[in-house]
């Protein structure tokens, strides 16, 4: 959903429908299936979670929230509908019929935060956001707030049935800001050193840190942090089974950036994606089980 609300001295005030808050950490966004192996036409449920310990999720998007949420595999690209709010996820249900390998993507709906000067320049900083930071102190306004746009997009993966085309989940499906395998997600396993790339808006970015995490760590802890190369490339290392999230972030100035939130036009000056994918990372003895 949104970064509105960090972890830690919480502090949310909402002014004429913005959010401004004094914390530095944000929630990070994620799909993950119910069944990453469903049989040919079992319907499977996704959903969306929100949250600093993943896979927990502790707010749902609204409906609304929802730009896209697609599938896209050997049946084509399909759109997802029918969300529902179960408990603390936002939840789609579908299924496919022919065999082979998915990538499951949502975005988000640009949403407005204000962010206070002081914890603006810590949140860049924990993001390893340099270029922003760069920007920032050449624009020479160290007590302007971020006045920040930001847009939240994930993707997760399912193999239906046995075989069938699998190249859907090692492509860009043009997401602004996107995480891409560079191999098939679904046979990732144990000690496993694999590869993605990061592509933003359709090119591969260099210079931004893509953060790798597993279920069971404390929030905000990640297995390792590395920098994408010139051809947006980075390298990472699976060492236990388990649920996964590959997520990464990027932003910049913007001067005269104008959010419309629906009531009213809001002035910001600084444009943020975030991307990530979601995955299980298994034994190599279980590559045929479910």
């Amino acid at each position: 959903m949104s970064h509105q609300r960090f972890a830690s001295r919480l502090s949310v005030l909402c002014i004429f429908g913005m959010a401004a808050v004094s914390t530095t950490r944000a929630h990070d966004t994620w799909l993950l299936p119910q069944r990453d192996r469903p049989a040919p036409g079992e319907t499977v449920r996704v959903a969306l979670g929100t949250g600093e310990a993943f896979p927990k999720s502790e707010v749902a998007a609204k409906p609304e929230r929802v730009a896209d949420w697609i599938a896209v595999g050997p049946s084509g690209r399909a759109k997802l509908s029918g969300f529902k709010i179960e408990t603390d996820d936002l939840t789609a249900r579908s299924s496919f019929e022919a065999a082979g390998a998915y990538v499951i993507a949502a975005t988000l709906k640009p949403s407005f935060i204000l962010i206070e000067a002081g914890d603006f320049e810590v949140y860049l900083e924990e993001e390893g956001a340099t270029e922003a930071l760069e920007q920032r102190h050449a624009a020479q306004q160290p007590s302007e707030p971020g006045r920040e746009v930001y847009t939240k997009l994930a993707k997760t993966f399912v193999q239906v049935g046995e075989g069938g085309a699998r190249e859907a989940v090692t492509q860009p499906i043009g997401h602004a800001l996107e995480v891409v395998p560079l191999s098939n997600p679904l046979e990732w396993r144990v000690g496993d050193e694999v590869h993605v790339r990061v592509l933003l808006h359709g090119k591969p970015v260099e210079g931004l840190r893509v953060s790798a995490l597993r279920e069971g760590l404390p929030p905000h802890t990640y297995v390792s942090s590395r920098t994408t190369d010139d051809d947006g490339q980075v390298s990472i290392r699976l060492p236990r089974a388990g649920l996964w999230m590959v997520r990464t972030h990027y932003i910049h100035r913007v001067p005269g950036l104008v959010f419309d939130d629906g009531t009213e036009s809001i002035p910001a000056n600084w444009e943020s994606y975030f991307a990530s994918i979601a995955f299980r990372v298994r034994q190599p003895d279980a590559a045929k089980k479910p």
